[in-house]
């Protein structure tokens, strides 16, 4: 998977990225923000990290009640 990258202000992006722990996948949905020393994106504290099942039953309950 391709990390996906959404700004939301000039100095923080969300990045959605896939991971493996311990054998298992996880989707990752994290907060970056814009270090202005090296002008890169790091990672914040802010952010969520779930199995690929968990999403999918996130995203069919949030088009259920009409939300997306």
């Amino acid at each position: 998977m391709e990390t996906i990258k959404i700004k939301k202000n000039d100095a923080v992006e969300i990045q959605i990225s896939e991971s493996e722990f311990n054998g298992r996948k996880f989707i990752n949905v994290r907060d970056y923000f814009l270090d202005k020393n090296t002008n890169e994106y790091k990672p914040t504290k802010k952010g969520v990290a779930m199995s690929p099942e968990i999403w999918e039953q996130l995203l069919l309950e949030l088009k259920r009640q009409s939300l997306i």
